[in-house]
């Protein structure tokens, strides 16, 4: 049991209210005979002797714990000094202390006696909620022997007439034997209607036993708090009375003042919480509350209706024997090109153990592809080459990396292919040379990860999943524009002069990230969304490409993120209470919200038009602020809409500027080739398009991990 000691934590259950309720009885009494000390002192001012004495065995004390119990020990030890002035202070002991208690105890005695009738009644209830639970589940446990009786007995009428049959001399029981197997088939019938009954009113008992549980725990938890705060409340008060009390000693009695001093400092202050700490600690049953009750059901009946799903075709691909091999090939051709040495999994070692182990993997593999032409050639150059050289594990050969490449590419048509280059890529974001890539370096992954993408687009079904790794290190993997001027459009230009003139300057070539991301300049346009205007990123260059303007492709991609994430919690059963189901019908509809505001970002970083993004936006079921939200954060608008339409219906080649011919005559194949599919993709995917919502062919529960709501 965790956290500190309190009455809703420790004494919910029958032993710890009896506990606290004796304890309200002993410390009604202490206040009592508090009280009838004050009175006495008030009264017999001349026995004073004698009063002390009273106290003193009462040992008020006793029933008090940790800093109360403390300040009363050692206010009995002062009273055996107050022999003088009882009857000057007779008065005033009356009045300030004995009534002032007698009150506080009256309503400390009825704010209890109400509590403690409410968690009494709220106990009664727990115990005819468990009787009519146990009730329900006795009826079905009753009706179910029944129907297994029943079956029996039919069963033994059937193997009867069947013996029967086979003796003609006992042929003449054969119309009785029938007649009771026909009766019995009907008793069968109409008993196990029954047991469904009885099965159906037993999980409605659960659900209903489950929620009021919840408000018996909620509510008992604030009973006991509210005792709790009562208890601080009478020791606070109790604490208040004996030093306005012993105030009043030390006006009074002179002689008493140094001892009263004394003891003061001592119980200046008290800790009541602590003092409930100390009686928990003591008393309670160290028993944890049980958890909400499933029923039980019997073995022909624990199918609930839920339906599972599990991806085991995903799974058997991530870890399949061609995903490792795949791995391993491509990890030698992107590590040709970036010229680092790419790990599989994050490394754990360092030094000469992780060069041994990168040299001993890149004999195998080159050993693998080189064929017989050159079995030893590789090892030998191996064994030559030096050290101390960063990427020293690659030594094929043109001839070999290119044969190797072409087999790479080749097996980007399989899905094992295209999952082993999406984890490689996926690798550069845990490698310590960082995400900055060199001209040679970002211009070779351009080149594959378009090749990537090819693939992607013509696979079937849409490989998604290494389709939005590879994305996803579109937007990190970067070169400096600096490094490739010569590539730069003419806009890319203007925008790296820009951050030039806006960004802090650069010191002697170093400290570029640092003084890069010094300014962050927004967005001029649609399709203008890098934060820092001095780096390319390799997005910028495949942003292009035809898979992003299919509408299939980012219906899948938000599925298949909807889908994972409400897989990451439990299925809701049929018993569970009315709060549990809209619980989990409120996080589905935030894993809805927050997947869409996610991937409409993304199809507005890679160039979706706006009015297909507000189209996805407005088809996904999202309530009308929830998409105003979103349009405002995209900054949709439907001047903007009608701009990007109209702008689509002028001269496509007017907003290339002075870029190259080329480069025009490719923009005007692109948006021809876009156009086309998008008509096709309207007309055969208007009833049958990948959309999670219409997944299903039958009704399903709002939180069934096969649909979504």
């Amino acid at each position: 049991m965790t956290g500190q000691p309190s009455y809703s934590r420790d004494m919910w259950d029958v032993h710890g209210v009896k506990m606290i309720s004796e304890r309200i009885e002993r410390s009604k009494k202490a206040m009592k005979s508090l009280r009838d000390f004050f009175q006495d002192a008030a009264n017999m001012s001349f026995k004073n002797a004698q009063t002390q004495h009273k106290l003193q065995s009462l040992n008020i004390g006793q029933s008090e714990f940790g800093t109360l119990k403390f300040v009363e020990d050692r206010y009995c030890e002062l009273i055996e000094t107050m022999s003088k002035n009882e009857e000057i202070l007779g008065s005033k002991i009356k009045t300030q202390c004995c009534q002032k208690l007698s009150d506080q105890i009256s309503r400390i005695s009825r704010v209890n006696t109400k509590l403690l009738a409410d968690l009494q009644g709220w106990q009664k209830s727990l115990e005819r909620e468990q009787k009519k639970l146990r009730k329900a589940k006795q009826s079905y446990d009753e009706k179910k022997r029944q129907t297994l009786a029943v079956i029996k007995a039919l069963k033994t009428e059937k193997e009867h007439l069947n013996a029967i049959k086979g003796n003609q001399s006992q042929l003449n029981k054969a119309p009785q034997i029938e007649s009771n197997i026909m009766s019995l088939q009907q008793k069968c019938k109409h008993m196990q209607a029954q047991s469904r009954e009885q099965l159906e009113n037993y999980i409605k008992a659960v659900s209903v036993y489950r929620g009021f549980r919840l408000k018996y725990d909620s509510s008992t938890s604030t009973l006991l708090d509210q005792l709790e705060q009562t208890e601080c409340d009478r020791a606070q008060m109790v604490h208040r009375v004996l030093k306005l009390y012993l105030e009043i000693q030390q006006v009074m009695v002179q002689q008493s003042l140094r001892n009263i001093e004394t003891i003061s400092k001592h119980i200046a202050n008290i800790d009541a919480n602590s003092d409930n700490m100390i009686f928990v600690e003591k008393y309670r049953s160290n028993q944890r509350k049980p958890d909400l009750p499933d029923p039980k059901f019997h073995p022909d009946d624990e199918d609930d209706g839920t339906v599972k799903f599990v991806n085991t075709e995903e799974e058997s691909i991530e870890s399949a024997a061609q995903t490792t091999f795949w791995c391993e090939k491509w990890r030698l051709v992107v590590g040709k090109i970036l010229e680092r040495d790419i790990e599989l999994v994050s490394p754990k070692t360092n030094g000469d153990d992780a060069s041994q182990s990168s040299h001993s993997l890149k004999v195998k593999n080159t050993e693998n592809d080189s064929g017989d032409t050159k079995d030893n050639t590789a090892a030998t150059n191996n064994d030559k080459s030096d050290s101390n050289d960063s990427f020293a594990f690659i030594q094929l050969t043109d001839e070999e990396y290119k044969q190797l490449r072409e087999k790479c590419l080749e097996s980007l048509s399989t899905p094992y292919g295209r999952l082993a280059f999406a984890l490689i890529i996926n690798r550069q974001r845990n490698t310590e040379y960082g995400l900055e890539l060199q001209k040679n370096q970002f211009l070779g992954l351009v080149e594959l990860i378009n090749l990537f993408f090819d693939a992607i687009q013509t696979s079937s079904p849409l490989d998604i999943k290494p389709a939005k790794l590879v994305m996803i290190m579109s937007q990190s993997l970067y070169v400096k524009k600096k490094s490739v001027i010569e590539l730069l459009t003419k806009k890319e230009l203007e925008e790296f002069e820009q951050s030039k003139l806006n960004d802090l300057p650069e010191t002697n070539g170093s400290n570029d990230d640092e003084n890069a991301s010094g300014t962050l300049h927004q967005p001029q346009s649609s399709v203008s969304f890098l934060p820092k205007k001095n780096k390319l990123f390799i997005v910028d260059r495949i942003k292009n490409h035809e898979i992003w303007k299919m509408e299939k492709f980012w219906k899948e991609a938000y599925c298949d993120s909807v889908q994972q994430e409400i897989l990451r919690y439990p299925v809701v059963k049929k018993w569970h209470s009315e709060q549990e189901l809209q619980e989990a019908e409120r996080r589905e509809e935030q894993i809805i919200f927050s997947q869409l505001a996610a991937w409409t970002h993304n199809m507005k970083e890679f160039g979706t038009e706006e009015h297909k993004i507000l189209t996805f936006l407005e088809t996904r079921g999202l309530k009308g602020d929830q998409v105003a939200m979103l349009k405002a954060t995209l900054q949709l608008t439907d001047t903007n809409v009608h701009s990007e339409q109209d702008a689509q219906n002028g001269d496509a080649s007017g907003s290339g500027g002075n870029e190259d011919n080329d480069d025009q005559k490719n923009d005007e194949e692109n948006d021809a080739v876009l156009n086309e599919n998008v008509n096709s993709d309207n007309n055969s995917n208007h009833d049958s398009s990948m959309n999670a919502f219409e997944t299903t062919s039958e009704p399903m529960s709002p939180t069934s991990v096969d649909g979504l709501p």
